[in-house]
């Protein structure tokens, strides 16, 4: 099973509380995205400044933190910010998504 991480530095947000309260598009592009991959069966964990942690809809939500050092995955998705486009250089895919 491939394993995707997802690296958003930006608002607070995550699956739960994008049902609880409006969100922008970006934050609404964001879970529909990941949610829909992890249901085509895809690994998917994503680490944000998020308010619920663990998993949601299929996908793991993490707080953004070190812990993230310690992630195994095939691919990096950077969202939003460059902050985190150098993180783990050995990683086989990288893909930088901006859409806001």
């Amino acid at each position: 099973m491939s394993r995707i991480l997802f690296i958003d530095n930006g608002i607070e947000f995550d699956s739960k509380t994008l049902r609880e309260k409006p969100y922008g598009g970006a934050e609404v592009a964001f879970v529909s995205l990941v949610e829909n991959l992890a249901k085509e069966g895809l690994d998917i964990t994503v680490y944000n400044n998020c308010v619920n942690q663990g998993k949601i809809n299929d996908v793991n939500w993490r707080k953004l933190n070190d812990d993230i050092n310690s992630e195994k995955f095939d691919t990096l998705v950077v969202n939003r910010g460059d902050k985190y486009l150098n993180f783990r250089k050995e990683c086989k895919k990288r893909i930088f998504w901006i859409h806001n």
